[in-house]
């Protein structure tokens, strides 16, 4: 297993591979992060099969309106750093002239990451806080709406999204970053 990681390590010392690596999961954090905005905006009304309300904390009810203000916060921070390291990254994977590594940009990877672990836990709770009551006297249960489906996929892919930028940790702890020389065709 030592082995196995020490070649991994290896190669995410390679900094250009490394940013080209970590500009596709600031692209997939970005991506889930206007998902989450969407199933957001779109959970404010009413389930037409069920008749039931369904809104994102109790959006129209003050109690869980907190909640709600805390998770479109994690949301606008996933989003925010997912497009910093997009944007720092691309000198280092599309690199003109020789610069020395920049070691933030993995950590901030791994940050991103646990937001996005933040952000499923946010998403079931978007669905549990507000699932729909059955009258009382009926007996029998509330099948998921499609809204509740849609938050059940935002924080499927708010996991995966976890799940890969947590390969971050690897290079964070292991590697010792460089930058490959310049090709001479680069040069010119």
């Amino acid at each position: 297993m030592k082995a196995f990681l020490k070649k991994w390590a290896e190669k995410f010392s390679n900094f250009q591979l490394l940013a080209r690596i970590m500009i596709c999961m600031s692209a997939l954090a970005i991506l889930v992060s206007v998902a989450g905005f969407l199933a957001f905006q779109f959970s404010r009304g009413v389930d037409s099969i069920n008749n039931v309300r369904i809104t994102a904390f109790g959006a129209l009810e003050e109690g869980r309106q907190l909640i709600g203000m805390f998770f479109f916060l994690f949301l606008a921070a996933s989003l925010v750093i997912g497009v910093v390291i997009a944007y720092q990254s691309k000198e280092f994977a599309f690199p003109k002239t020789k610069m020395a590594p920049n070691k933030t940009l993995p950590r901030l990877c791994v940050a991103n990451g646990c937001i996005c672990l933040v952000n499923a836990v946010f998403c079931i709770l978007a669905v549990v806080v507000d699932v729909p009551k059955v009258a009382e006297g009926e007996k029998g249960y509330v099948p998921p709406t499609a809204i509740a489906w849609a938050w059940y996929l935002v924080a499927i892919f708010f996991v995966i999204a976890f799940l890969i930028h947590l390969v971050m940790l690897l290079p964070v702890l292991k590697s010792h970053y460089n930058m490959p020389k310049l090709n001479e065709e680069e040069k010119k």
